[in-house]
């Protein structure tokens, strides 16, 4: 299927404010010592304002909370998205009546152009010192004159790139007997993500390196990642005036996405 979505008025005209979440600024010696940094992040973070003498001094970040600022945009364009999804359900007719089970088992592949999105403040950063070719991302961080420090970022609303994922969805749920009135159900919910990625479709035509960033398996450091594998299980026992539920969620382990070069460090 194919969708279309346009911004919505709060996307255009819905105000903005700030936030202070905890990055790492890649020019800091701290997390990227001049001795270790690559050639390209040394020379932006010249264009920034820090001389190499700064970078040799052991140029430092004071403090590890930025402000951002984001808003609103009244030029954003619609988003399109194409979804193809094969499923099945499954209900066995072998199984008794008092005994009925049913499992569902959907695969999905999602493909995203010009999403309405935001970007967090360490992918700005990173887009802008780490991975070559986005210097647009550049615009959107503010630094103090004086000290060098990272003063502000612009995190508003904006249309991405490409966005593309894929997986299986998979249920399971048995009801059974109890006691009297009282009957049981045990369920099954789970994910497995086989990709997800951001891309810039010009400069992966271009060739350039960084065009495609993949997220599976991976956690930002601020929070927020996608797990490989994830389920909940339960099982509930009740009646027409009582339940009682017990779930179970798993979350398989990720890596952290490493803010300092792009890649995800365990």
């Amino acid at each position: 299927s194919t969708s279309y979505r346009a911004p919505s008025i709060f996307n255009l005209f819905g105000g903005g404010g700030s936030s202070y979440p905890t990055v790492v600024d890649p020019c800091s010696a701290y997390e990227n010592p001049a001795s270790e940094a690559t050639q390209y992040t040394i020379d932006q973070c010249n264009a920034a304002g820090l001389s190499e003498a700064d970078l040799g001094l052991q140029f430092a970040q004071i403090g590890s909370q930025v402000r951002t600022v984001g808003h609103s945009n009244p030029n954003l364009g619609p988003e399109t998205s194409q979804t193809v999804n094969v499923g099945t359900v499954i209900t066995p007719t072998f199984m008794p009546k008092n005994l009925p089970l049913s499992m569902t088992f959907d695969w999905y592949n999602i493909w995203i152009d010009d999403a309405i999105t935001t970007l967090g403040a360490a992918d700005i950063l990173r887009n802008c010192y780490i991975i070559e070719g986005y210097d647009e991302y550049c615009d959107l961080i503010t630094r103090n004159p004086d000290t060098g420090q990272v003063s502000n970022i612009d995190t508003s609303i904006r249309n991405t790139g490409e966005l593309k994922t894929s997986g299986f969805d998979f249920t399971f749920n048995l009801g059974f007997p109890v006691f009297q009135s009282i009957r049981g159900r045990l369920s099954f919910q789970g994910n497995i993500l086989l990709s997800i990625r951001e891309s810039d479709p010009d400069a992966a035509a271009a060739g350039e390196e960084g065009a495609t960033q993949y997220f599976t398996g991976t956690i930002a450091p601020a929070g927020g990642g996608d797990p490989d594998f994830r389920f909940i299980s339960g099982i509930s026992l009740g009646n027409q005036t009582w339940t009682l539920d017990n779930r179970v969620r798993y979350v398989h382990g990720m890596d952290i996405q490493d803010a300092s070069d792009g890649a995800p460090y365990t």
